[in-house]
Parts: structure tokens; sequence; C-alpha cells
């Protein structure tokens, strides 16, 4: 290569490089782009495509995870609660949302959800108590039996939550709302609440619509508490195995639910009061989602093609 009489390289020089290069380039042998060692052993994501035996891309499947059945032998009274607070070791975990937990929470308690609590080591040897807001207790007892089998030993769940602690006669701090409030349940709830085997659905006559919308659920003639004791003692004795998480009653909202409630303690008492329509609506709903998971995103391009 020549220099010009300025001593630098000409315009030609700098071409016949360029092309130089690209030459030397193409002219290796194609090397495989090594995957680096914190991603072996990825799974590839879904939609993505991974080759058989044979070499031929094939879509890859969801990975089926195992349900967690709930352990009622976590449930714990809030009388026994109240006296296992007098052991310095015994930690209350109140679950709830910030809201509700400003509002009104047992004193001492921790405002912390289970995937939090988690991450906090330090509480493996502690007494813990979960405490929610008496609805869906389901997940709070799947809760326990999995921090139990992440090294948490002592864990147990306030069976009916704030709303049994309040009717127990037992102390907080705050402004709790009125306790007939926090037994309600909305369309959701009712659906919910139905969804776990271990809860015992009441309806009341006259209510023959919605019974029928509801797997499982006893149709009673009348809301009294003769009535309510009677069923729960049939209950029993027919699932002698299967405890009783707690009785939803659908009833007219004329039902004096208060004494209902204290009566079958310590049994929690959930309440729904509200049409068969809107249960019909909360249906509806929840079909069209089940229809939208069904049909899944909109798929990629076919693999390969």
């Amino acid at each position: 290569m020549r220099l010009n009489n300025s001593g630098t390289v000409s315009l030609a020089g700098v071409i016949f490089l360029a092309l130089a290069n690209m030459s030397s380039v193409t002219a290796q042998p194609h090397r495989a782009i090594s995957v680096p060692e914190a991603l072996k052993g990825v799974k590839p994501s879904v939609g993505s495509c991974t080759r058989n035996d044979a070499g031929e891309l094939k879509p890859s499947k969801f990975a089926r995870v195992a349900a967690v059945k709930p352990d009622l032998s976590c449930a714990i009274a809030p009388g026994d609660v109240a006296r296992q607070l007098q052991s310095p070791n015994t930690v209350l975990i109140d679950t709830r949302g910030a809201t509700d937990f400003a509002n009104f929470h047992i004193n001492g308690a921790m405002n912390l959800s289970t995937a939090e609590l988690r991450s906090k080591t330090f509480l493996r040897g502690k007494s813990l108590i979960l405490i929610g807001n008496g609805k869906a207790e389901q997940q709070q007892y799947i809760d326990c039996k999995r921090l139990k089998s992440n090294g948490f030993r002592q864990v147990k769940v306030l069976r009916g939550g704030m709303p049994a602690w309040l009717a127990s006669g037992q102390s907080v701090l705050g402004l709790p709302p009125n306790p007939g409030r926090l037994t309600k349940l909305t369309p959701s709830d009712l659906w919910n609440e139905s969804r776990f085997e271990s809860n015992l659905v009441l309806v009341e006559a006259g209510q023959e619509a919605l019974q029928k919308q509801i797997t499982g659920s006893v149709l009673i003639p009348d809301e009294k508490l003769q009535t309510i004791r009677s069923t729960i003692d049939k209950r029993r004795r027919q699932h002698k195995s299967a405890p009783l998480a707690a009785v939803v009653l659908v009833a007219d909202k004329g039902a004096d639910f208060q004494t209902l409630s204290q009566a079958i303690k310590p049994v929690p008492l959930l309440v729904y009061s509200e049409t068969a329509e809107a249960f019909s609506r909360q249906l509806a709903q929840q079909d069209a989602v089940w229809s939208a998971q069904a049909r899944g995103p909109k798929q990629p391009p076919r693999c390969g093609g």
C-alpha cells in the first residue's frame, strides 16, 4: 500500500483494506455461538420452539404445577391465640391489605403477605399465626402448608380471621367496622367460598335457583338456629374425617346473622344476602374468563413456517 505525498493513506488504500478484511472473515469456518453458563438449563419461554431428536422444530408445552391441598390442621381458635400470645416466641402475621391493617389490627401484629414472610428467615424459629379477613381461608391453609415445607415449623391460621377475633371479645387497635360488614359476601366472594370443599353452604328456601348453581350446597327450610345446627351435625356425621372450615349462609337480609354467628361458634359464619341474579351475572363473567383462558393468547406463526 502506498502513501500519498502528505504521508497519509489514500482513499483507494482504505477501500482495499476494507475489502481484504471482509474476505478474511467470510473465509473462516462457521462457529456456533456458545451459551453463557448462567443460561444453560433455562427452559425456553412459552410459545418458543424446541428441537426433537430428528432435528425438527416443535412447540414447547406448558409445565404443570401440582396443586397444594389446604391443611386444616393449621386452624387455631381465637381463645387459643390469646393464650399463646403470653409466650414471647409467638408472632402474629396479619396478611390483610395495608388499608385494612391501618384501620384496625391486633396489637403487636406484623403486616406481611405470605410471599414477604417467606423471605424473613429469622422468623423460622418463631410460632407464627396467620390472620386474614375471614374470607378465602382456603388459601391461608394452603399458605400454612407451604410455609411448613419451607422451614417455618410452627405455623397456625386464626380460624375465621379478624371477624372471629372481634366476635370472641378480644381487643384491637383502631376502629373496626360493624361485624356484619366483615362477614358479608359479594357474589364474587360467594363463588370463591363455594369452591372450598370444607365449607358448608346453606341456602334458605326460596333461593332454589341459586342453590342449583352452587355445587354441593344444601337447601334448608329456614335460617333458624335449630335448623342450622342440625344441618351442621348431619354434615359432621357424613364427613367424619373432613373438618368443617366455615358455614356460608345464603339468606334474606332480615335474618339475625349476628345471633346465628354467636350460636354456632367456633365455626365461622359468612353471609350472602344479595340476589340470585347478581350471582348469575358473576357466573357469566367467570365463564367468559374461562373461555378466554381456554382459547389462550394469540398464537405466534407456526414453527418453521
